[in-house]
């Protein structure tokens, strides 16, 4: 289940983000500090075109999804990362069971028709989680941290028992 993100959550998440597996694949891989971020929360808690949500598992906050670049009812950019309980095949399910509720919750809920994520090309476990879920490749381009390719899935093309 997707759940608003709000202020009692910020020193958790603000964990979770800060893990080196997060900053390895995150466009910003510097530490980021309790002021920065209570001050990131304060530049995006009312901004329409990014939705910040909490995952919960089982009534525990399992991890985190966020959507931005939010163009109504069109399309969408989202991203996530997990907290720090999961490891292996625990955290593979994980992965899976929050893919699926966060496209479900672009369609149905954000109602949008695409969405879209930008992973590193060496991230090869996300890229392939992606498209198994039904994503396709349609740009590329190159980053500081290197070749980011860019997917997108539309609500048409949404697997239904994927």
């Amino acid at each position: 289940m997707l759940i608003p993100l709000n202020s009692t959550e910020l020193d958790t998440i603000l964990e979770w983000r800060n893990q080196s597996e997060v900053r390895l694949y995150s466009f910003n891989d510097q530490l980021i500090s309790k002021q920065e971020h209570y001050r990131w929360w304060q530049d995006i808690k009312n901004d329409l075109s990014k939705r910040w949500m909490i995952y919960v598992l089982d009534g525990q906050n399992a991890g985190v999804v966020n959507y931005y670049n939010i163009k109504d009812q069109e399309e969408a950019f989202w991203g996530f990362y997990f907290s720090d309980k999961f490891e292996g095949y625990e955290k593979l399910k994980l992965w899976f069971k929050l893919e699926k509720e966060a496209i479900s919750y672009a369609f149905e809920t954000l109602k949008l028709l695409k969405l879209k994520c930008e992973v590193f090309r060496d991230n090869k476990a996300a890229l392939i989680m992606h498209k198994r879920i039904g994503y396709q490749e349609i740009d590329t381009y190159q980053h500081d941290k290197g070749e980011v390719v860019v997917l997108e899935i539309q609500k048409s093309r949404v697997k239904k028992n994927g």
